[in-house]
């Protein structure tokens, strides 16, 4: 039997995931970092690759507040692109 839990009770509302990618990498987990600057936390948490773990993001994103964004690295780590959960390519593919 699978576990459920309410996201709203995990999170405070100003929460921002970051979905964390490399650009040139595949990768069976999602690896996702969880802050709150008003709170002062940062914390790291890893998602199964697959469609249940995007349906996490996709709802975690759609509750009031909260927010999901794509941080693409590029090779050397050093560039840094973030934008948008629902403009992010692996988003559209699965949910367009």
């Amino acid at each position: 039997m699978k576990e459920r839990f309410q996201t709203t009770g995990l999170t405070h509302p100003k929460d921002i995931v970051y979905l964390e990618h490399y650009i040139g990498t595949l990768s069976n987990s999602l690896t996702c970092r969880l802050e709150n600057k008003e709170e002062k936390y940062v914390e790291y948490f890893n998602l199964k690759n697959n469609i249940e773990g995007w349906k996490f993001l996709k709802k975690f994103n759609e509750i009031g507040g909260r927010t999901v964004l794509y941080e693409v690295h590029d090779s050397t780590k050093e560039k840094v692109e973030i934008i948008p959960f629902e403009k992010a390519a692996p988003y559209i593919h699965r949910f367009n």
